[in-house]
Order: structure tokens, then C-alpha cells, then sequence
């Protein structure tokens, strides 16, 4: 977990989008020498789309603010909730929630009007790297197969804004004194290497997930160890392939739910999250179906939306059926990249 700063310069409030639910974002810049100034627009973009694609997800009600912020002295991109929330003392340790989550699940802001998740990017990598998508919200645009796609980044990097963060050492797991982050408190060390051996991760993978060893808040490691096969994992900590689109998987929902962040019970029909199943939910099954994606519309879980998730939702509206649309024939375009250029590894 990076330490906290104050606010530096220029903050440049920028309009919310509401997410699914009842949280909803915002952006604000720190960036004193505007070196982002041309980029604000994209960047602003894919923060909204990024925290709403998360939302669809959660459970509660806040309204978010994301500060990006520039900073020169790293490589690629890192990101981190501002503060945490105290949550309980649990086998002798303090445990504290990241803020982004805090806020969620309390519904108080632990921070006041300061900003509760920074995202800070390297100018560089910015304009030399990152491919901004026309539309982060469809993500529907054939991707640049020469670059890093920037709402991959913006979604790992709320990733670690709202549970995969906190003070382990990397390569040990031990935490520094007598606090701890959920994530931390989930972290088991086994044989040299590191694992999340928390319930839903270990039901959804079949075992303790392994855990990226020198790189701890990120899954997968490379052999000899543990891990292999967790590159297309979102918040995975060894590379992300340019041209490729990273999305939220079952891995992701099944750490939040064992680290107490408070997820949406899409499962009963109320595939929007605003607490009540009624025609809106219909909507998003019909928005969602059998497109290539993980959905919150998939009410029975098995990967698919489909026509059984349909019933899932009638069932709990208590109302009548109605046809099942034709499947969707568009499909997100995934881009094949191989070789050493096409890697960008990751250190954050």
C-alpha cells in the first residue's frame, strides 16, 4: 500500500457517472504541470467506465472520488484507496478495510470531501503506451495490438483501490505490527510461496489461489512456482499483453466476498443492484445476454447469460414470461498478441 500524500496542486472537477446501484463516481486531476491536459477527456472516461463496471458488482451507497494523478517518478501506473476504514480487532490484530470499500459498505466517508482513490500514471507510459478506448463502456473497438489497453489499467487499478491491497511483505507474508488488511488477513505463506486461502476463493479455484511472490496483492507466478495459467486474470501481477482486453472474473468477485466488501446478491434476480427486481433488471439480462463477459445478470452462476437466467428473474419478479430475445450477434474482439514486444510487465 503506497503511503499517503496530501493533495498537491490543481484539482479539476470533472462530471459523476452513476453506476449500477447506488454508487457512483467522480473524478478530480492532480497534475501541476498539466502534463495530462490533452488527455483529460479519455482519462476521465475510462475512470467513470472503470469504477461503474466494478459497481455492477456492489452493494451500497457512496459516490466515489477518483483523483488521477501524475507522477514521473514510476514506470507504468499504480493505484490505491487514500485511507482505510477500522473494522474490528480480530485475533489480535486491528483489521482495516480499504476506504474505497469502507465507504461502500458503511456508507460513511472516511475521509471527508478529499479524494478516496488516487490512480497515479507515469506521463510516459501514458503517451507512449496506453490505447484509450473510443467507448470503455461497450468496449466493442478493435483494441491497438502495439499498446496496453488503458481501461484494463483503470480496472486493475480499482482493483486495488477497493480489496486487493495492504502491508504484507511481499515475499513472506508477515504483516509489519498488529494490523492488517483483509487481503493481508487472507494470505497464507506454504512451501516458499504465497496463497489466498480465504472460502469463496477456495471454493471457486479448488484450493488456496496462488498469490504473485515478490508482487503480493496480484495473482499467478511463473515456474517453477504455483500459479501458472492466472495471466488473464485481471488483477494478476505478472504481465498485460497489449491489444488484449482484462475484465473482472469469478476470481475477483469470489476475493471481494472474502474480503467484506459488500457485493450485489444479483443471484436473486436484482441483477442492477438497486435492491428491488422489477422490469430494470429484465433490462440488464437483455443488455448482458450471451455476450462474452462476466455479467451480474447470470443469476444461477454458471458463466452464461442465457435464457435460465431469465428465469431467475421472473421467478423472484413473480410475473409472467415474456419471449426470449435472439443472442447478440456482436462479440468483444479479443487481439492474439505474441511475443516480447507484445508483454508489458507489471510492477505495481
Amino acid at each position: 500500500m503506497g503511503s499517503l500524500r496530501a493533495l498537491v496542486v490543481s484539482l479539476v472537477l470533472l462530471p459523476s457517472l452513476a453506476a449500477r446501484g447506488a454508487v457512483s463516481f467522480d473524478v478530480v486531476f492532480d497534475d501541476p504541470s498539466n502534463t495530462f491536459a490533452g488527455y483529460q477527456p479519455q482519462l476521465t472516461s475510462h475512470a467513470l467506465a472503470a469504477g461503474a463496471r466494478w459497481a455492477e458488482f456492489l452493494s451500497g451507497d457512496a459516490t466515489i472520488t477518483v483523483q488521477v494523478a501524475s507522477n514521473p517518478a514510476i514506470p507504468f501506473g499504480n493505484g490505491a484507496s487514500v485511507t482505510t476504514g477500522f473494522v474490528e480487532n480480530s485475533g489480535g490484530f486491528d483489521l482495516f478495510e480499504q476506504g474505497m470499500a469502507y465507504e461502500i459498505r458503511t456508507g460513511i466517508d472516511p475521509n471527508g470531501a478529499a479524494p478516496d482513490v488516487r490512480i497515479e500514471l507515469s506521463p510516459n507510459y501514458l503517451v507512449n503506451e496506453l490505447w484509450f478506448d473510443p467507448d470503455p463502456v461497450s468496449r466493442s473497438a478493435l483494441t491497438d495490438g502495439n499498446r496496453t489497453d488503458a481501461m484494463s489499467v483503470f480496472l486493475h487499478e480499482i482493483g486495488h483501490a477497493l480489496a486487493y491491497n495492504g502491508w504484507l511483505d511481499s515475499t513472506t507474508g508477515q504483516v509489519p505490527s498488529n494490523f492488517r488488511s483483509p487481503w493481508d488477513a487472507g494470505v497464507i505463506a506454504s512451501n516458499g510461496q504465497l496463497y489466498f486461502n480465504g472460502p469463496e476463493v477456495v471454493a471457486y479455484y479448488g484450493g488456496p489461489a496462488p498469490v504473485t511472490l515478490g508482487n503480493a496483492t496480484h495473482w499467478g507466478n511463473y515456474l517453477p512456482l504455483d500459479g501458472q495459467g492466472l495471466e488473464l486474470e485481471l488483477m494478476n501481477g505478472l504481465v498485460f499483453y497489449r491489444g488484449y482486453r482484462y475484465d473482472l472474473s469469478r476470481l475477483d468477485l469470489a476475493l471481494l466476498t472474502d474480503t467484506g466488501v459488500s457485493v450485489a446478491d444479483w443471484r436473486g434476480g436484482d441483477y442492477n443492484a438497486d435492491g428491488d427486481v422489477t422490469a430494470l433488471d429484465r433490462g440488464k439480462w437483455a443488455a448482458d445476454y450471451q455476450r462474452p463477459r462476466l455479467s451480474p445478470a447470470d443469476g444461477n452462476a454458471d458463466g452464461t447469460v442465457d435464457a435460465a437466467d431469465y428465469t431467475v428473474w421472473r421467478d423472484a419478479l413473480g410475473a409472467g414470461s415474456t419471449a426470449v430475445p435472439e443472442a447478440a450477434a456482436a462479440a468483444l474482439a479479443i487481439v492474439a498478441v505474441t511475443g516480447q514486444a507484445a508483454v508489458r510487465r507489471r510492477r505495481d
